[in-house]
Formats: structure tokens, C-alpha cells, sequence
């Protein structure tokens, strides 16, 4: 299936990929389906909606700037999300870049959880820990930023 999207252009879509947020995500509550685009290895990749291609979300890999932070998922988010293996899940930072990048902040109080095998996501307010849905990304490095710089402009 092919979408034509703000920020990519049309691109084609493996069903195959898509991730089912049967909740939606905070604020976007009907949106449902979503494709990750970017490789996981880099830090920066985007949440792009597949049922409204204006919206994208800039996400990270939040342990890679954060090395301390543990969310504590509750039993119910992990069957709600049918994890049956914790390597099979993939926990993202929605991120903000204002017009000066070194004051990007990160939402590490409602990550993103996706089990990428079941292709269900969801996002989660976490009730344990100190976290802040405006986190400073001060230690992202000056090649992701620029990275990220060049993927917003």
C-alpha cells in the first residue's frame, strides 16, 4: 500500500510493519496505525500515522542520552501489549526540537512501548520514577543533533 505524507513524500508501506496503537497515542487518540521509519541502530527515526500522513513523530531510543532510566512497565501494559519475551520490546522518547535544537527535550514520563512482534504499541505513563514528559536531551551528542537537524528542516 502506498500514503502520501507531509514529510517523506509517497512511500510504500509494508502492512507487514505497521504498528497497532489500539488506544492511539495521547492527544491523538484516533490515530491508530503507525510505521516506524529509520533504521534502529541510528538514534533518530520517526513515528509516521498511516491513517493521517500529516503526522509524524520525531522518537529515540531514550537509554542512549539517558543511561538511568528504567521504566517500570505494570503487568497490565505488558498484556495489553501480549509481550511474551521483554527482548521483544522496544520502548521510544516522543521528542520536541524547537527552533534551537540545543533545546530539544524528550518525553521520558509517557514512553512509547511497542512489541515489534506482535506489531502493538502503546504509550505509557509511567507511576514510578522522577520523570518529566520535558526532559533536556543535553547528551544527544552534536552529530545526532545535527542529524536530527537535517530531518526536521
Amino acid at each position: 500500500m502506498k500514503i502520501k505524507t507531509t514529510r517523506f513524500g509517497e512511500i510504500e508501506v509494508d502492512q507487514g510493519k505497521i504498528i497497532h496503537f489500539p488506544e492511539g497515542i495521547i492527544g491523538f487518540q484516533d490515530i491508530k496505525n503507525y510505521l516506524l521509519i529509520g533504521k534502529k541502530e541510528r538514534m533518530v527515526m520517526w513515528l509516521q500515522a498511516i491513517d493521517k500522513p500529516e503526522i509524524a513523530f520525531i522518537v529515540v531510543n531514550p537509554f542512549l542520552f539517558e543511561p538511568t532510566y528504567d521504566p517500570k512497565l505494570s503487568r497490565q501494559d505488558l498484556e495489553f501489549l501480549k509481550v511474551t519475551d521483554v527482548a521483544d520490546i522496544n520502548v521510544l522518547s516522543i521528542v520536541v526540537v524547537p527552533k534551537n535544537p540545543q533545546e530539544m527535550t524528550a518525553n521520558l514520563l509517557g514512553p512509547i512501548v511497542v512489541n515489534t512482534k506482535a506489531k502493538l504499541g502503546r504509550q505509557v505513563i509511567l507511576t514510578e520514577g522522577n520523570y518529566s514528559v520535558k526532559h533536556p536531551v543535553v547528551a544527544f551528542g552534536v552529530a545526532q543533533r545535527k542529524q536530527t537537524e537535517q530531518m526536521v528542516s
